[in-house]
C-alpha cells in the first residue's frame, strides 16, 4: 500500500478510537455555583458558604444553649472582622453545657479560611456539600455522611427579623421578649427556616422548606399571630 494511503488510514482510525473514546467518558460535572469551608473547635461547629457574587451565609451549631445575647454578641463581632451582616449568620445551639461563646468566633473564622468550590445537593436529609471528598452535611452539621441528590444552584439570599410579640405593661427595667426569625435560600432549590427555641418546626417544614430550632435565642415560640406573619415575610424575601 502506498504510503500515503498509509497515512490516511491511520488518521481515520485515529479518529475513530477519539470518538469511541468521547462516547465511553462521562461528562465533567458542571461548575460549583459555590465555595464551602469548615471550622472547628471543642464545642462549635461551622459551615460557611459563598456564591458566584460573593454574597456568604455561615451556620454554626454549638454544644451549649445559644441565647439571643450570645448571638448578637457573636455577631457583633464577626461584622467588624469580616464584614457579615445579621441575616448571614446563623447560630444554633442545642446543648446544656457551659458555654463557649469565643468558641463561635474561632471556628467561623476557620471556616472562612477553608472555602473551596464544593457541589451543594438536597437529600431526604437536608444538605450535602462535597468537594473531591464529602465537606459537611446540613442538619445538624456533620463532617461526612454525604449522599446523592439534586444539584442546588442559584445565589444566597437571607433575612433575619427580631419580633416583639404583644404585651403587657412592663415594669420598670424590664425590657419586651423579641423572638428570632431567620431564613436562608440557596438559589430556588433550598431554603432554611430558623427559629429560637424549641419551635415546632414540623409545622413549617413543607414543600422542601429545612426548619431547624434552637437558633438565636433559646426562649419559647411565642404563641403569637405576629410570629407566623415574620415567617411568611422572611421566606417571601429569600424567595419562598
Amino acid at each position: 500500500m502506498p504510503r500515503r494511503s498509509l497515512r490516511r488510514l491511520a488518521g481515520c482510525i485515529g479518529i475513530e478510537l477519539l470518538l469511541a473514546l468521547a462516547g465511553a467518558v462521562p461528562a465533567w460535572p458542571v461548575d460549583p455555583d459555590y465555595r464551602a469551608g469548615t471550622g472547628y473547635t471543642d464545642h462549635v461547629k461551622a459551615v460557611a458558604i459563598e456564591d458566584r457574587h460573593g454574597e456568604r451565609v455561615v451556620f454554626v451549631e454549638a454544644d451549649f444553649a445559644i441565647t439571643h445575647q450570645i448571638a448578637d454578641l457573636a455577631a457583633v463581632q464577626l461584622a467588624k472582622a469580616y464584614g457579615l451582616d445579621r441575616p448571614s449568620l446563623v447560630f444554633r445551639g442545642t446543648g446544656d453545657l457551659t458555654a463557649h461563646p469565643q468558641d463561635l468566633i474561632v471556628a467561623v473564622t476557620e471556616a472562612l479560611g477553608s472555602k473551596q468550590p464544593a457541589h451543594i445537593r438536597r437529600t431526604a436529609a437536608g444538605l450535602s456539600i462535597s468537594a473531591a471528598r464529602c465537606v459537611a452535611t446540613l442538619f445538624p452539621i456533620a463532617f461526612a455522611g454525604c449522599a446523592p441528590g439534586a444539584e442546588v444552584r442559584g445565589f444566597i439570599r437571607a433575612a433575619f427579623q427580631m419580633v416583639e410579640p404583644a404585651h403587657g405593661l412592663l415594669q420598670r427595667g424590664e425590657t419586651p421578649l423579641a423572638y428570632p426569625v431567620q431564613a436562608v435560600g440557596l438559589g430556588k432549590d433550598a431554603a432554611i427556616l430558623a427559629l429560637g427555641g424549641d419551635a415546632p418546626v414540623a409545622e413549617f417544614a413543607a414543600g422542601g422548606l429545612i426548619a431547624i430550632a434552637h437558633a438565636n435565642g433559646n426562649a419559647a415560640m411565642p404563641a403569637d399571630p405576629a410570629i407566623r406573619a415574620a415567617v411568611r415575610q422572611v421566606l417571601a424575601r429569600v424567595g419562598r
